[in-house]
């Protein structure tokens, strides 16, 4: 069991996943940036169902999305194969777009989440 931690400890982590949301949603979408999101979002989210009591809270904390960005791998003897080439391109591109709509449906659900825990103290 973790030891415990405070409001104002929880209010800035939500405020940190939500700023590495934008952040992520703004820029060019890096795996490594996505999957970094996705690491932090897990142990908040595991972090919020330990700590936290409330039900709408965990009710919340349940439905946040986890998942890892991994782009297949392109190689250049798949451009001599071009329907090879374009078929991963498209995957990876369904792909990102899939871990986009997470991250945006994750970082909506921390801040409900945040509101209710500052209206709470």
């Amino acid at each position: 069991m973790r030891p415990a931690i405070t409001i104002e400890t929880f209010i800035g982590k939500l405020d940190t996943i939500q700023f590495q949301a934008n952040q992520v949603l703004k820029s060019r979408a890096l795996p490594e940036a996505i999957n970094a999101y996705s690491r932090y979002s897990k142990n908040l989210k595991e972090s919020i169902l330990e700590h936290v009591k409330d039900e709408e809270i965990i009710e919340i904390a349940n439905n946040i999305p986890e998942f890892t960005y991994e782009p297949a791998e392109i190689k250049a003897w798949h451009y001599i194969v071009f329907p090879v080439a374009m078929t991963k391109s498209l995957k990876n591109k369904s792909r990102l777009r899939q871990c986009l709509a997470m991250i945006t449906d994750g970082r909506n659900k921390y801040s409900k989440i945040e509101f209710l825990i500052r209206g709470e103290y």
